[in-house]
């Protein structure tokens, strides 16, 4: 599998510590995980950044980002003062190598000067330790470039819990917005003087009676000053029609209110029909409503006749 110059580029960005793009650090990840020879890649491109650094062959803006990198790595600063010191050792001599038959007369790269240098000491007493030391290099460097990767692959998850965390934060914030606002909603609802609503139950009769007209023998509704709305729950005999009417007249027979289109509903085990009506609707005095059905056929007949009498209290009523 070869290696692209696009791959080598992105390779370089990512050991200088360039800042990338987040499509960039998963096609690094991706890189990774396709074969070691990437890993084998990473430590010759930065085998050639380390010869070009002192050199100081590097762009300015390069030779910052490897100083950068140089403070917060010691793996990198002992890397580069061993290839220094090699570099050094081998300038000392004007063509160091003319020793080795077949070799060339002047090392022309970084990596070329090592190679001399890993000659010269081949042909000592010690080329086991050499050999072993050289095999270390080459572990390390595996070694430090996994480090890297394993380094990359934590800051881009660290990435992503900030990200989740921001979220996280900004769904609180909404949150705790919209629980003040219907804590203001409800203080709002309790401060007002037209909260409650006032029910009475009214039990029909087949007449209404002289009496009963004058306000006797009827339920009596006391409405309190913070109630908006009466609500009449008018209970039924026999359910027979699709919808109701209601009409509400004083004792003295002047009509109140009127309202069509009333519906029944069964409230624990009793059919009733509820008719809400606004507070200021209605003044304190006897009352009389005529409750009337309307069948499928359109056809109009009396239901049931309520009494009921209403009374409002003083504003130093607890409710």
């Amino acid at each position: 599998m070869s290696m692209s110059p696009k791959d080598d580029e992105l390779l370089t960005r990512y050991l200088l510590g360039a800042q990338l793009g987040e499509q960039e650090e998963r096609s690094i990840e991706d890189l990774f995980f396709k074969a070691d020879e990437y890993l084998d890649q990473m430590d010759v491109l930065e085998n050639e950044l380390i010869e070009s650094y002192l050199k100081k062959a590097l762009s300015e803006e390069d030779q910052i980002l490897f100083r950068n990198q140089l403070s917060i790595s010691s793996r990198l600063r002992r890397r580069v003062e061993w290839t220094e010191r090699h570099v050094r050792a081998s300038a000392g001599q004007s063509h160091p190598a003319t020793a080795f038959p077949g070799a060339p007369q002047t090392a022309t790269s970084w990596w070329g000067t090592l190679q001399v240098a890993w000659q010269r000491h081949r042909h000592t007493a010690r080329p086991a330790l050499v050999t072993v030391g050289l095999l270390a290099l080459v572990a390390v460097g595996i070694w430090s470039a996994k480090e890297e990767h394993l380094t990359r692959e934590l800051k881009h998850t660290l990435v992503e819990q900030r990200s989740l965390y921001e979220q996280l934060s900004i769904q609180l914030r909404n949150e705790q917005a919209q629980r003040e606002s219907l804590d203001r909603d409800l203080a709002t609802l309790r401060d007002s003087p037209r909260l409650f609503v006032a029910s009475l139950l009214l039990t029909p009769a087949d007449a209404i009676q002289t009496g009963q007209r004058r306000g006797g023998g009827g339920a009596t509704l006391t409405v309190a000053p913070r109630a908006g709305i009466l609500q009449l729950q008018m209970i039924l005999k026999a359910d027979k029609h699709r919808e109701y009417r209601g009409v509400i007249e004083t004792v003295e027979g002047r009509e109140v209110l009127r309202q069509s289109g009333l519906t029944s509903q069964q409230v624990k085990g009793t059919r009733l029909v509820l008719w809400q009506v606004s507070a200021d609707a209605l003044v304190p005095n006897d009352y009389v409503l005529t409750l009337s059905g309307v069948s499928s056929n359109g056809k109009i007949s009396p239901v049931g006749f309520y009494s009921f009498r209403l009374e409002r209290a003083s504003a130093s009523h607890p409710f």
